[in-house]
């Protein structure tokens, strides 16, 4: 389990991140950046999945 954690748990440089996930998270940053993000609570956010998982 050590040695399965301390290959998992590696520099960050060594995971590559996919292009279409860069896209995503700046795509929100602007989003941020505009004020146009839009929030809501954990409990809120976990019942929209829930209801969109069903």
């Amino acid at each position: 389990m050590e040695a399965l954690w301390d290959d998992l748990a590696g520099s960050e440089e060594d995971v590559e991140v996919p292009e279409w996930h860069k896209d995503v998270l700046d795509h929100r940053e602007r989003l941020l950046a505009e004020g146009k993000a839009h929030f809501i609570d954990w409990e809120q956010a976990k019942k929209e999945i829930w209801q969109e998982t069903r």
